[in-house]
């Protein structure tokens, strides 16, 4: 384990809270490389090279002259899994600090393990995520024994048919390192309900390979995870499923089918879940550019100012899912329905386009579909 310097210092300053005496921690380089006496950090420890030569494990000093870089006090070797990983020294009396010693040393190694075990978590979900990306990226063809003995090594069998579900939050913000990383313990916690099940992240989704099961039972999960999320998390995800179970070797067109679902479920903004054989114009509204779109949308939305045009997004949108009713449309508004009429009338006096016609509607819901694409 190499202890970076900021580990040094974090730990150093959270000892001293307790024992309140000057302390000095050594790398495994004979370097202090943390100090409450700053001006000594990067300086040689003749007495810590002393005792990891000679393999001691306490080394009191009796002044300051004794050994370079070392002052009076007592020292201790660290750690971690049986294996020595540094040094640390209280500086003082040698009657005064000798009392410390062993409570420092167990302090600074629960520290120091807590570190390790971090890392180690971390290093494990790096590996896990990086082979997760590897196998759905790989085509059929591509599949080979490397691969099938790394998903061995990662504890996931390949080979075992699976159903592929990506999930998103919603919000324009940010994920935090920190919370993608609870997010993912979280639905781990849920899918070891069933060993084959396997989940990982990339580039700001959440990948589940789910056991074969029924469209009932996959939305039935997925809502699990979505409730589970949004509670615990604070998080509203999002979610396309593959419409079927797909062998290992066939993961990545499973995993680009579920990902054109997730566009699916973006676009009709309802926050949910989408399948795979559900999406219709979804399928390929993320193929076209956004110069194309906007364009569209310009020549529908003509006249329109930006305002007007999400407004209009929003009651054509609401509208469309009421299969053109008004009164039900206008409850769902909270619109007297003349209000909305009204608004409809103006709409069709700015852009040409009745909305209350069917020959207009599929202008409109496509610029829709382009409009919520790009938000």
């Amino acid at each position: 384990m190499q202890i970076s310097s900021s580990l040094g210092t974090s730990i150093v300053t959270e000892v001293k809270k307790i024992i309140h005496e000057d302390l000095t921690f050594m790398n495994k380089s004979c370097r202090i490389i943390a100090c409450t006496d700053e001006k000594r950090i990067g300086d040689f420890h003749e007495a810590s090279r002393k005792m990891l030569d000679e393999g001691l494990k306490e080394l009191t000093v009796p002044d300051d002259d004794t050994y370079q870089g070392t002052r009076s006090g007592i020292n201790l070797t660290l750690e971690i899994e049986g294996q020595v990983v540094g040094v640390v020294g209280i500086t003082g009396n040698e009657e005064e600090v000798s009392r410390y010693g062993q409570v420092v040393k167990k302090m600074t190694e629960i520290l120091l393990l807590e570190s390790y075990l971090k890392e180690e978590k971390m290093r494990i979900r790096s590996a896990r995520n990086r082979f997760l990306q590897e196998w759905l990226m790989t085509d059929e063809l591509r599949m080979n024994s490397a691969l099938v003995d790394e998903g061995i090594s990662q504890g996931i069998d390949v080979m075992v048919a699976r159903r592929v579900a990506v999930l998103e939050h919603t919000g324009n913000s940010i994920m935090s390192q920190e919370d993608v990383e609870r997010i993912e313990h979280r639905i781990r916690r849920i899918l070891k309900e069933d060993m084959r099940n396997v989940n990982g992240s990339s580039g700001g989704s959440f990948i589940v390979l789910m056991s074969e099961r029924s469209d009932e039972m996959a939305a039935k999960l997925i809502t699990q995870i979505q409730k589970d999320i949004q509670k615990e998390c604070g998080y509203q995800l999002i979610a396309g499923v593959d419409s079927r179970t797909v062998s290992g070797g066939q993961l990545k067109a499973g995993y680009l089918r579920a990902i054109k679902a997730l566009n699916g479920a973006a676009v009709r903004g309802n926050g949910g879940i989408a399948f795979y054989d559900s999406i219709l114009l979804e399928i390929f509204i993320n193929d076209i550019g956004q110069a194309t779109k906007e364009e569209f949308i310009q020549r529908v939305f003509k006249g329109c100012s930006e305002k007007r045009m999400k407004e209009a997004v929003r009651i054509l949108r609401v509208l469309y899912e009421c299969n053109g009713s008004i009164n039900q449309a206008a409850e769902q508004l909270y619109l007297h329905k003349n209000t909305l009429q009204y608004k409809l009338n103006r709409l069709r006096e700015k852009t040409g386009y009745d909305p209350r016609k069917l020959s207009s509607a599929p202008y409109y819901y496509l610029a829709i579909a382009f409009y919520e694409s790009m938000e």
